[in-house]
């Protein structure tokens, strides 16, 4: 699970497609989740193990849900995205059997 979005490196280049992906998160002893996103070039040149683009790494926090009837939290997390600003126009990218 991903997102297509426009990342602007840190060097001044702009990917207007670029394969945007939860890096890592970190869940607190409260609900609290900060997460990182990563951006790549392409989807296909991540799973080639390219290197991020540069500057592309973002942080944010998020409050989650954790009990017996709520979403994993990637799926939380990118459904948090879709009602961010900066992310509100990005195009979900699913992989085989994944859905939002």
């Amino acid at each position: 699970m991903a997102i297509e979005h426009r990342v602007n490196s840190d060097i001044g280049m702009v990917f207007e497609r670029a394969y945007v992906r939860i890096h890592e998160y970190r869940c607190a002893h409260t609900n609290n989740v900060d997460f990182v996103l990563r951006a790549y070039v392409t989807r296909e040149r991540f799973l080639e193990g390219a290197a991020h683009i540069s500057g592309s790494e973002t942080w944010i926090p998020f409050t989650a849900e954790f009990n017996d009837s709520s979403v994993n939290t990637k799926k939380q997390i990118y459904r948090h995205m879709a009602t961010m600003d900066d992310y509100k126009n990005a195009k979900p990218v699913l992989e085989e059997g994944q859905s939002l």
